[in-house]
């Protein structure tokens, strides 16, 4: 739904028919003949009688570029060419754009959109783009339990800008982000939930000061898996090595996907285990071997108008693919339960689709174990609750910038607690589908670790953990 407002009088557009039964039912407040069902990305101002409003109001369809049908695809192009914008776009972002085309200078707008226009790349570029036509720029989190009654299961913010055809977006709230942080803390306290018992942002921010926390990148260095462009051409199953009789020398082992990983630990055995599964748990490295006959063979299989875009026509060889000569462990960077640490025993190395974590050659191991239990205890699930993107009611995304970030309270007790039994004992439950024990022998582990004896604000950690993952699960319940 986009609206305008010109004079006190508002104009409309909705693709859908049952958006007009709803303005019906508003009765005098909104005169029906100013709304019209039809698509607004093709729409122009002159349709609605007039070329300058004050204020534009929209709710924009949520649509990945994948999930764009033919006619929104051929729109999106459209307008991007107009923008002078590259890449792919989400529908929303296209709306945002197209929107401002009915401003009168000075006008402003205020649309709901997924908390995606802060991380992504097309993000970013219609921030920059907006940043260029309005004055004041400003991004306000929403409370998403609102939209999820209405089916929206992303993360949502308000984004309002100011002053159309002005200078410079402000860099702090304008007077609108702060009308919608208010409206929404009274909203908020109709809620069934009492959130001011459990820790906030800005109150973890301030306990992980308090407690000398550092960010986990002095300890390691984590970035993302091997990048080969087409995981589905240069990873392999048993069964394709032999198909295509591919040298053993010329392979490396390898893993794809958190899912794959039930515990703290991968070993040896577990990389054979998932390659007898029929997984692709085969790099092929041709680097290695490119003299091989088969694999060159293989190599002439991919398109060579494929070969030049993107990741692989970003190299010098296409097909030489940086990859490790060992990982210390991986990272889970997208679950249900937050990110997750483990171990790397094996000699295979991971994907993008997971993180890689590299330690100092002189970390202990200890001190690796501890890294993992925390991000498993209520440590870690509060700092992911509280700072990962919830790409869905059921998913935590984490990105290696986040991650990065995340703080590890420093206290010399940790570093001389029995924390690899501790983590094998976990590995086991985890093993299992004993999640939550598992959580709870964490949370033990750690508790021991920091406080060295029953605190009470280690309760409210793991109390405000299980609030904030329950709400956006739709757990109801006591907190």
């Amino acid at each position: 739904t986009s609206a305008c407002v010109r004079q006190g009088e508002a104009y409309g557009f909705d693709i859908d028919v049952s958006a007009f039964e709803h303005l019906r039912r508003l009765g005098t407040r909104a005169n029906t003949e100013n709304f019209q069902q039809a698509d607004f990305l093709v729409s122009r101002p002159g349709q609605l009688d007039s070329f300058d409003f004050d204020v534009v109001l929209g709710n924009p369809p949520f649509v990945a570029p994948a999930s764009m049908d033919t006619k929104q695809r051929e729109s999106s192009f459209q307008l991007l060419d107009v923008w002078g914008l590259t890449g792919k776009h989400s529908l929303w972002s296209l709306f945002v754009l197209h929107a401002t085309t009915y401003l009168r200078p000075g006008g402003r707008a205020a649309w709901v959109v997924p908390s995606s226009i802060e991380f992504t790349h097309y993000g970013r570029q219609l921030q920059k783009k907006l940043a260029e036509l309005f004055e004041s720029v400003d991004i306000v989190p929403l409370d998403g339990a609102h939209f999820r009654q209405q089916g929206t299961n992303q993360e949502v913010c308000a984004l309002l800008v100011d002053g159309f055809g002005g200078p410079s977006a402000t860099k702090s709230p304008g007077p609108a982000a702060q009308s919608v942080t208010k409206a929404y803390a009274a909203l908020s306290m109709r809620h069934e939930h009492d959130e001011g018992d459990s820790l906030d942002k800005v109150q973890f921010d301030v306990v992980a000061e308090r407690l000398h926390a550092r960010p986990l990148s002095d300890f390691c260095d984590v970035k993302s898996g091997v990048v080969t462009g087409r995981n589905s051409f240069f990873t392999l199953t048993d069964q394709e090595v032999i198909e295509y009789d591919l040298p053993t020398q010329a392979l490396v082992p390898i893993v794809q996907g958190g899912s794959s990983i039930p515990g703290t630990r991968w070993t040896p055995a577990d990389q054979e285990a998932y390659r007898a599964a029929n997984n692709r748990a085969h790099l092929l490295d041709a680097k290695r071997c490119e003299d091989s006959q088969s694999v060159r063979r293989y190599l002439d299989r991919m398109p060579k108008d494929e070969r030049i875009h993107g990741v692989m026509g970003a190299r010098s060889e296409w097909h030489r693919i940086t990859v490790p000569r060992s990982i210390d462990a991986f990272l889970v960077n997208f679950s249900k339960y937050g990110p997750r640490l483990i171990i790397n025993e094996s000699d295979a190395v991971c994907s993008n689709t997971l993180f890689r974590v590299d330690f100092p050659g002189k970390s202990p191991k200890r001190a690796r174990a501890f890294l993992a239990l925390l991000l498993l205890s209520g440590w870690g699930r509060l700092w992911a609750e509280l700072n990962a993107r919830n790409y869905s009611a059921l998913t935590l995304k984490v990105e290696p910038g986040d991650i990065k970030s995340f703080p590890v309270p420093v206290a010399e007790t940790w570093r001389c607690a029995p924390s690899i039994r501790v983590m094998g004992d976990v590995d086991k439950m985890l093993r299992q589908g004993a999640i939550q024990q598992a959580e709870q022998v964490a949370d033990e582990h750690v508790r021991t670790a920091l406080f060295s004896r029953k605190c009470g604000l280690w309760n409210e950690i793991v109390e405000s953990a299980s609030y904030w993952r329950n709400r956006r699960l739709g757990v109801v319940g006591e907190r």
